[in-house]
């Protein structure tokens, strides 16, 4: 991605005396700045249908502030909360976490997994079932 350099100042020309040479705008002096704009413009993102071809890196963010959100809902998304850890973060709260090999909440006691009327169908445990109640 580049950005654009301006590489001639026209507004300069304007006081330089006449019957200076370098008063004049030259067609090669446009055509370079033309140019400059033209690969500017085209390794910019389009943002209508973004297409990366290398990792996008983004900041950490914070519970109150996700590096990955929406225009609409700025404290609801995805932060990186620790090394090697993302976290996911509702109402500028962090809920559940993400590392190696676990899935954990934030707090004790404080994320449902479904909801009565929205449930998980199978869940397959290998290893130990820890619960304070079964129904």
């Amino acid at each position: 991605m580049s950005d654009y350099s301006k590489t001639v100042n026209f507004a300069a020309k304007d006081s330089l005396s006449t019957g200076d040479s370098n008063k004049i705008v030259r067609g090669t002096e446009i055509n370079t700045e033309f140019d400059n704009i033209a690969t500017a413009i085209a390794t910019k993102l389009d943002s209508s249908g973004a297409v990366f071809t290398n990792p996008v890196s983004f900041p950490d963010g914070s519970a109150s502030s996700p590096a990955i959100t929406n225009t609409g809902d700025t404290n609801c998304g995805l932060f990186f909360s620790a090394a090697d850890t993302l976290a996911f973060t509702a109402g500028g709260t962090a809920q559940i976490t993400f590392s190696d090999g676990l899935v954990a909440p934030v707090t004790d006691n404080d994320v449902d997994l479904g909801t009565s009327s929205l449930q998980f169908k199978d869940a397959f445990i290998n290893g130990t079932l820890e619960a304070d109640a079964i129904t």
